[in-house]
């Protein structure tokens, strides 16, 4: 059993423990009474349960240091209980268990025990490197490095690169190679990229790293020294079943092929005279579809595949390139493009037989990236029919049936206003303008490849634009804001995007009572009524043209119009006669145009006669003048106010003569006749009225009324003498 301070330490550490088939056990570390970590020269003692299974018959102690790769393993035997000594200082190391069987078959780890050691940790080393300078369209071949480490060995260091301008040269045509501690770095700059680039080497242990940097310059005043080495395949080392055999269409007539599948070898011995990353071009013929054509490996390095087929079988000889995942890649090169990088000096390329009947003619090694030894072909669409505004989307495609089929860019040597091209795609796109139809345009596209010496082909086609009536474009007013009984007046405009433009007509869609809109000049005009307001009306435009067919455009705006206030209407008044002692009634009038109408409330203006009142709510004037007023002429104003906002009024003046009331003064009979005298005001007219019976209950009026021409008036009445009548008189005005 484990002592009860162990058992607290392993509940401290929270380590999950792991079962097998050999059993459970734990791994502690042995503490001192202080609680501090036993050591002797940087040793840790550890102790563990021994495992419940009897297949067991010892225990192995692995030991590393955290975040490298590099493990220890010692075998402790049939104990549960080791001293590991010599340990790392100033890094954290870790402990674990494995228990074995008599077959050395061993269980899955105990739990994992970890222990900070003080003191320093010494970092790995790495070589200075001279700076560099190349011309353009080169690179730099391997460059040695020498790396080490005082406690871990160089195979378990990392190398990495970085470069401080990526558009010279990306991190990735940083080409990394060599193997323990002599380690390489391949420099590949960008294709017709010029300038500087600082390259920074590092090295790492897992733990801490050391890193160098050199300056590499490209040159364009310094010449590249281009190399193509080009090399029979009959004048390899073969090794049988790989055999020359004769054909009249081979280069020499002779090539190379291996009658077994996976069998035979051929290879090359090369002097590489400029140091650099070179392509492995080959002249191969492939009477079928296979894709693995042979197995290519560079002075016994990583291996490549030879495609003959590259996408694109001919059962013809075609050139082709090494391009699989054994070469390196670097990242301005083709999808299927590897680079091998050489040293100044002899090198051996060596071609395993793959498929049999897989003919090989000749191989070209170059360090020119740009090399390319066929002209591409291009293939344009077929004449095109559009109409106008209306995009056409079409895509040129070009073949280069050798080598570097991405390395070609298109461009346009006619076309139309408008038309692009995507260099790297070959898609065209085009969106002709309402000027281009109708209308026959020729568009002539080039592929041109990116070799030392460009090569190009050069393709037309048509394309036929339709000429297409458009709609017009309608512009209406904002929305706007009127007061009723006034006039708006608005114009609206339209264009018509066709050239040459259709005749435009304006109509209209929605719209309110009374609105009326000129067809020609899109003039429109309003006035709302009293009913109309307040309102908010929405009002609908169209203009149409007189295209084939006939297209339109419709666009609505808010017209609000504001309640507006009107004054009411004051009937006239008629000037009025008053006798003294009588009550004078005047029935007075007034209208409000507002709709609904607002409350009219009458009034009289100062300057009123003493006494005169008038009914606030329906203009009823009253008056009994007193006698002393006999003879006066009183000015009376009525006025009469509504409830608006705000409160408007109108009123009217009349004059008011107080007189005294008619007096018959004689009644004169005759023979067949009565003469009526009374006294009068000259110029005003009476009306002599009779009754035969004063029970009657209405008077009768003497034809013909009597204007007076003095201060007394008369009025005969014819009647038979035997009658009887009653006489009054009544003054009219």
């Amino acid at each position: 059993m484990l002592a009860s301070n162990q058992m607290r330490l392993m509940k401290q550490l929270g380590e999950l423990f792991l079962r097998s088939g050999l059993g459970v056990f734990w791994l502690v570390l042995m503490v001192s009474g202080s609680g501090c970590v036993v050591r002797a020269a940087f040793s840790v003692a550890l102790a563990w349960d021994p495992s419940s299974d009897t297949n067991v018959v010892g225990y192995v102690v692995y030991n590393c240091v955290v975040d490298t790769n590099h493990i220890n393993s010692i075998d402790i035997g049939n104990q549960t209980s080791a001293t590991i000594t010599n340990l790392l200082e100033g890094v954290t190391n870790l402990f674990f268990v494995a228990a074995y069987d008599s077959d050395r078959v061993e269980s899955v780890p105990s739990n994992l025990i970890a222990t900070n050691l003080p003191g320093t940790f010494p970092p790995p080393t790495i070589s200075a490197v001279a700076d560099y300078r190349l011309g353009r369209n080169s690179s730099t071949g391997p460059i040695s490095v020498t790396i080490g480490d005082a406690i871990l060995g160089a195979s378990s260091l990392s190398v990495s690169a970085w470069s401080s301008n990526p558009t010279l040269v990306p991190n990735g045509n940083l080409l990394l190679g060599g193997w323990d501690s002599n380690r390489t770095v391949t420099v590949v700059p960008v294709l017709e990229e010029v300038g500087s680039a600082l390259i920074t080497l590092s090295v790492s242990d897992g733990v801490t790293n050391a890193s160098t940097s050199f300056l590499l310059v490209v040159d364009p005043a310094l010449s590249s020294d281009l190399v193509h080495l080009p090399i029979e395949a009959e004048s390899a080392t073969l090794v049988s079943p790989m055999a020359a055999a004769a054909d009249p269409g081979a280069s020499g007539g002779q090539f190379i092929a291996t009658s077994d599948f996976g069998s035979g070898t051929a290879t090359f011995g090369v002097n590489i005279p400029v140091a650099g990353t070179y392509l492995i071009l080959c002249r191969v013929l492939a009477p079928n579809q296979s894709d693995g054509s042979f197995i290519v490996s560079a002075d016994d390095g990583a291996l490549d595949i030879l495609d003959a087929s590259q996408g694109t079988w001919t059962d013809g000889w075609r050139w082709t390139i090494v391009n699989w995942s054994g070469g390196f890649k670097v990242s301005d090169s083709v999808v299927d493009e590897s680079v091998f990088p050489f040293t100044a000096g002899q090198h051996t390329i060596t071609f395993w037989g793959l498929h049999p009947d897989i003919g090989l003619d000749e191989i070209l090694l170059t360090n020119d990236r740009n090399y390319i030894r066929v002209r591409p072909e291009l293939t344009v669409p077929a004449d095109q029919t559009i109409n106008e505004l209306s995009t056409l989307v079409v895509t040129n495609t070009a073949t280069d049936t050798n080598i570097l089929t991405k390395a070609l860019s298109f461009s346009l040597v006619g076309a139309p206003e408008g038309v692009s091209l995507d260099s790297d795609s070959g898609v065209l796109t085009w969106t002709p303008g309402e000027a281009q139809g109708p209308s026959t345009n020729l568009i002539t596209v080039k592929v041109t490849d990116n070799g030392s010496v460009r090569l190009s082909d050069s393709r037309s086609f048509t394309v036929v634009v339709n000429d297409v009536n458009s709609a017009p474009v309608l512009s209406v007013p904002p929305d706007l804001s009127i007061n009723e009984l006034t006039t708006l007046v608005v114009t609206n405009t339209a264009s018509d995007p066709d050239i040459p433009a259709n005749q435009l007509s304006f109509s209209l869609v929605e719209a309110p009572v009374g609105v009326s809109l000129d067809p020609d000049s899109g003039v429109l005009s309003w006035t709302p009524g009293e009913a109309q307001g307040p309102s908010t009306n929405r009002i609908t435009v169209r203009v149409t043209d007189n295209g084939s067919p006939p297209l339109s455009d419709s666009r609505s705006f808010t017209v609000v119009v504001n309640e507006v206030n009107s004054a009411p209407v004051l009937t006239p008044i008629s000037d009025q006669v008053a006798f003294a002692g009588i009550q004078l009634i005047v029935i007075n009038s007034a209208t409000d145009p507002d709709i609904p109408a607002n409350i009219l409330t009458f009034s009289l203006d100062p300057g009123a006669a003493a006494g005169a009142v008038i009914d606030p709510s329906n203009g009823l004037f009253t008056w009994t003048p007193a006698t002393s007023q006999v003879s006066s002429t009183n000015s009376v104003t009525v006025r009469v106010a509504d409830n608006g906002v705000p409160s408007l009024s109108d009123a009217r003046s009349f004059n008011i003569v107080v007189v005294s009331p008619p007096i018959i003064e004689a009644v004169v009979a005759t023979s067949g006749s009565v003469r009526i005298a009374w006294s009068a005001i000259p110029g005003k007219i009476y009306r002599v009225q009779f009754k035969s019976n004063l029970s009657e209950s209405s008077w009768n009026d003497l034809n013909g009324d009597v204007v007076a021409s003095g201060f007394t008036a008369t009025k005969t009445d014819v009647i038979d003498s035997n009658a009887q009548r009653y006489y009054r008189v009544a003054l009219l005005r």
